[in-house]
């Protein structure tokens, strides 16, 4: 079992907080929280730099990470939970911090489209890194073929977005483009069928069948989806509701659209 003290294994950086430039330029690429950073060492440990880890923390997790960690060579640092404050600038870090490669988007020219029943998850500038890694976890649920945003007015993979993604930002392919509608249009000629969500749409997602070959299109936070990616859209639907809330998170309404579409194109047993 190796102890958290032993030099050989893990340095010790007792920062009272201050971060220095330098500092804040090794941290610039974070991923934070126990469940994404064990995931990541799971998953791909290549990703992972360097730990951060809170003096104090419980025995067994130490030692399962620890553990994890060695196995892939990863430097483990010893530091105060203020300094893992300062650097994830206040967010929920449970007392373990990764400095880590992000995950490099890819090229749409990349995608390979499969001939059976597939999705794909295209982004109408989210800007909200919750919103967008909830949308990210939910699409590997799904066993989407990847997650589609623009490079321009969205937002980019952040810690926040790997934390939230529980890991599978590095599992889904992302891929980032110039132009949302012009990249609507090259996976129609792929035998894509482009459906967006609009609460205002007169068809909702019941109505009618998805296509077996989905795009489907979730709009921004507050502004839904823009004009010209409604006007390219095939079809449009609604997720139909009662109340007066008048519209639904869109991750929610990602995860909604998405698993409609899975439920009518089950996985194979």
């Amino acid at each position: 079992m190796t102890d958290l003290k032993d030099k050989r294994k893990v340095r010790s950086d007792r920062s009272k907080g201050r971060t220095t430039s330098s500092r804040r330029s090794e941290d610039k690429d974070l991923c934070w929280g126990r469940n994404a950073v064990i995931s990541m060492l799971e998953t791909v440990p290549s990703a992972c730099k360097k730990i951060y880890l809170a003096t104090g923390i419980q025995t067994a997790f130490r030692d399962d990470l620890l553990s994890l960690a060695g196995r892939s060579a990863v430097e483990v640092t010893e530091a105060n939970g203020s300094y893992l404050d300062e650097i994830t600038g206040g967010e929920k870090h449970q007392g373990i911090v990764a400095n880590i490669d992000l995950p490099k988007p890819k090229d749409l020219s990349q995608l390979a489209p499969e001939k059976g029943p597939s999705i794909l998850l295209a982004l109408d500038h989210v800007k909200d890194p919750h919103n967008f890694g909830a949308m990210i976890r939910t699409a590997e649920a799904v066993g989407a073929l990847g997650v589609i945003y623009p490079s321009r007015r969205s937002v980019g993979v952040t810690g926040t977005v790997i934390k939230t993604s529980a890991g599978a930002a590095f599992r889904v392919p992302l891929y980032e483009v110039t132009n949302l509608v012009r990249s609507m249009e090259i996976l129609k000629k792929e035998g894509y069928w482009v459906v967006g969500l609009d609460h205002e749409a007169p068809r909702d997602i019941w109505s009618s069948p998805l296509p077996d070959k989905l795009v489907l299109v979730v709009g921004s936070e507050g502004e839904g989806l823009s004009r010209l990616s409604s006007e390219r859209c095939d079809d449009l639907r609604r997720i139909p509701m009662v109340g007066e809330t008048g519209s639904l998170n869109a991750s929610v309404a990602a995860a909604l659209g998405m698993f409609e579409w899975r439920r009518l194109n089950p996985l194979a047993e």
